[in-house]
């Protein structure tokens, strides 16, 4: 009756280990770890920590950046580093939306570059 015991021990632990080993790591998002109270967050809103040790909201961030005439993909490349420096490395890339919804409909970006008009030549 032991020799069974120990082999029903044995089974159960191999199943949990097994169970263990299937599930995938967990990997918080900026915002999940911003709203757990870790890395930073202001209510609602997360914040990202500069390079001078000051902390920002991203969305202020975003939209100085766009006012200083930065493109989106700039500043979609400077958050998603800023991210990486203030949340570790496993942290989310933050999508290309987010910055385009963050500067929706603010003056800024970089200048327009006008386009040469068609001339007849170019449509032969």
């Amino acid at each position: 009756m032991a020799k069974e015991r120990n082999t029903e021990e044995a089974a159960t632990d191999a199943t949990a280990a097994a169970v263990a080993a299937a599930k995938p790591k967990e990997v918080k998002t900026a915002g999940q770890v911003a709203a757990g109270g870790a890395g930073g967050s202001d209510g609602r809103s997360i914040l990202l920590k500069l390079e001078d040790g000051t902390s920002v909201k991203r969305t202020d961030y975003i939209r100085r950046r766009w006012q200083e005439k930065a493109s989106r993909g700039e500043i979609t490349k400077e958050v998603n580093q800023l991210t990486a420096n203030t949340f570790g490395p496993d942290s989310k890339a933050v999508p290309y939306q987010v910055i385009f919804q963050a500067t929706k409909g603010l003056e800024g970006g970089p200048d327009k570059v006008a386009t040469a008009p068609a001339t007849a030549e170019a449509a032969s």
